[in-house]
């Protein structure tokens, strides 16, 4: 039987990206759930990242780093953050060497 490829995984270079944030949903990992945060870039990549969704987010973990840049708020206790009022909004995504979503920064319309 022969059976041929049709698509293939191209991975982002590391690196800066203007991005739109797409969402996020909550995912079930090897690990446990995790919450993919999806952005695309304005060629059309997308670049995505997991945070710790098992434990509520806090000053000191990936979840609620990344809530506080996409709402550009100060890290802190007692901030509430509704994701989905960010769908469609611009940041500066950065890309680390795993090519992997490191962290954001809104960008100004």
């Amino acid at each position: 039987m022969l059976l041929t490829i049709t698509e293939s995984y191209e991975s982002v270079p590391p690196g800066n990206y203007p991005a739109t944030f797409l969402g996020m949903t909550q995912i079930d990992t090897q690990k446990g759930k995790a919450y993919r945060w999806a952005f695309r870039t304005e060629s059309g990549k997308d670049i995505s990242g997991l945070s710790d969704a098992e434990r509520p987010p806090t000053t000191r973990n990936k979840s609620g780093k990344w809530l506080c840049a996409l709402a550009t708020k100060p890290i802190q206790a007692g901030a509430s953050i509704d994701p989905e009022q960010y769908v469609n909004k611009r940041y500066l995504v950065i890309v680390n060497g795993d090519s992997k979503l490191e962290t954001f920064t809104a960008l100004q319309a």
